[in-house]
């Protein structure tokens, strides 16, 4: 069966016409495709991917473990866990403390965790507050890049984002916060960025 191309007419005043496909062909085309892509591995087939075999999981525990992965909190709480009410999650704290930088390396390194964990609690449908949370994001990596070589400042300012941001919840708040920020203008930090 040969889809079918038929001249249309345009709705849009100033607009021409185009062609559309017939939707009869593309509908058989279609659940052809679907039905051929819902077979189901027999028992003898491998694990699928989305599915990680136990020694997988008891690698990535070993790893978490030995330190080799960090241990992040995987909870369905945009805020997580802050015991000690510092504003960054406990387990961003414990990795920060952990790293053997300098006390002012941690700082910058905290103070764009807090940054961070504001955005994701914010009011997004308050535009002072969401311009607020825009300049102290951009103070404090300001801040890691004047502390940390460029390298390494880059690393460590994506790092924390993909530990802050590391569930679809937190993903979904950071999106609407920057969705909220999307066609501002903000200046460069100037003067005293630290602290």
């Amino acid at each position: 069966m040969k889809p079918q191309l038929r001249r249309t007419a345009s709705s849009h005043p100033g607009v021409r016409g185009g062609y559309s496909i017939s939707k009869r062909p593309l509908t058989v085309v279609l659940i052809l495709l679907l039905s051929a892509c819902s077979h189901h591995p027999s028992s003898s087939s491998p694990a699928s991917p989305s599915a990680p075999s136990s020694s997988l999981l008891d690698q990535l525990n070993a790893l978490q473990k030995s330190g080799g992965l960090p241990t992040l909190d995987i909870s369905a709480s945009v805020a997580g866990t802050d015991a000690n009410q510092n504003g960054i999650r406990d387990d961003i704290d414990a990795l920060i403390a952990a790293r053997p930088d300098s006390a002012g390396q941690k700082a910058a390194l905290s103070q764009y965790a807090k940054a961070l964990q504001t955005t994701l609690l914010i009011d997004t449908t308050q535009a002072s507050a969401d311009s607020a949370a825009a300049v102290e994001i951009g103070r404090s990596i300001a801040c890691i890049w004047s502390v940390y070589d460029p390298a390494t400042a880059y690393q460590m300012s994506k790092d924390l984002q993909k530990y802050t941001v590391n569930t679809l919840p937190r993903i979904k708040a950071y999106d609407r916060f920057n969705f909220s920020m999307s066609g501002s203008v903000l200046t460069a930090p100037t003067g005293v960025v630290c602290g």
